[in-house]
């Protein structure tokens, strides 16, 4: 299965991968650093002008829309005297740059005014200049759509090349529900949750506590409906539905029939105890923080009682394969695979590398 390698410490909450380096940022700094995966020392670091960056193929974009490659070479900067910032991206490398026009204190909120660029990060070149304040933020482009997440539940679709909105939709109030938490019987609105992109014209949107939709995107027709939320792992016509709570179901995304055996979602078992030397067997509960999709398995991480592991599991029957519990007193909350490692991010600043055996 998987070995430990080595622990990297002092590593930030953004990490990405380029050919055999790993680029991370430094925690609370404006700064990110190149690491050697084959060496694990670090290459080289930059100074730049906001917490975070962006990865594109083998580019990596620090601050106000500044290039590199893994040899710490320039290849563009912001041919501009004023700041422009990715707030979102594509495959095909149309992105969307944020500039802030002016912004405001008004009682103890900040009011920004922001105009909007349409970049390629293929020809580094401007596709469209100058949108003022879009209506919500970008979650996502398609071609020359933006989908964006606004205000009290709306969903907006909005087409850069026409300057118009193409459809929206608004559910806070058909997704309201009552707050479980609250003593007394409190209806809050339904915002949007998630939002995934389903075969190039669809969009699988969660809203509210207990809906889920599945929309045509250059439409906005309703194609079906689930009475649950969850967060959702598309692979094909197929997705993996999970819950927090340690629940999951197997979802027909051309008809959202869900395709368990008894058409409900499976609770996941607990896992072992934990002997401690003082306390006596732990109990060990199967929620978890986040589950995906690799090498036709399901790897999911999951912390109980103070302890953390990541769980093999088998896609079919949601069987366990494999239960490895992580050394560290912290929380394990993301986890990636690159080429032939495993890479466990804790919060405490750690990153756990192992090694396919």
């Amino acid at each position: 299965m998987y070995k430990l390698e080595t622990v990297l410490k002092d590593i930030g909450s953004q990490r990405g991968f380029i050919e055999n380096f790993l680029v991370m940022d430094v925690p609370n700094e404006k700064r990110l650093k190149v690491f050697d995966l084959e060496l694990f020392d670090e290459k080289w670091e930059l100074v730049h002008d906001s917490h975070s960056y962006n990865i594109y193929k083998d580019n990596i974009i620090a601050g106000n829309l500044s290039f590199y490659n893994t040899n710490k070479e320039l290849l563009y900067s912001n041919p501009f005297d004023y700041k422009l910032n990715i707030s979102s991206h594509n495959e095909e490398g149309a992105s969307v740059l944020r500039q802030v026009l002016k912004w405001e204190k008004i009682g103890t909120k900040f009011n920004f005014t922001f105009q909007h660029h349409i970049f390629n990060l293929n020809t580094k070149e401007f596709i469209k200049q100058n949108i003022l304040n879009l209506p919500g933020g970008v979650v996502f482009i398609k071609s020359s759509l933006l989908v964006l997440r606004a205000k009290e539940g709306r969903l907006i679709i909005y087409d850069y090349e026409l300057d118009k909105i193409v459809w929206e939709r608004d559910f806070s109030e058909e997704c309201a529900y009552i707050d479980p938490i609250r003593v007394k019987e409190t209806w809050r609105k339904g915002e949007i949750g998630q939002i995934y992109q389903y075969a190039d014209d669809k969009l699988i949107i969660t809203a509210g506590k207990y809906h889920t939709f599945c929309l045509d995107l250059k439409t906005g027709e309703q194609l079906w409906t689930l009475g649950f939320t969850a967060t959702f792992i598309l692979t094909g016509d197929e997705a993996f539905a999970y819950t927090n709570g340690g629940s999951i179901a197997k979802i027909d995304l051309k008809t959202g029939e869900i395709l368990n055996s008894n058409g409900k979602f499976h609770k996941l078992p607990d896992l072992p105890q934990v002997s401690h030397e003082r306390l006596g067997d732990i109990h060990i509960s199967a929620h978890g923080s986040e589950m995906i999709y690799h090498d036709n398995s399901l790897w999911y991480l999951v912390h109980s009682n103070g302890y953390s592991f990541v769980v093999k599991i088998n896609p079919d029957t949601f069987a366990y394969e494999w239960i490895h519990q992580v050394d560290t007193v912290e929380e394990i909350r993301d986890i990636k695979f690159y080429k032939d490692r495993m890479y466990l991010y804790d919060l405490g600043y750690q990153l756990h590398v192992y090694t396919k055996q």
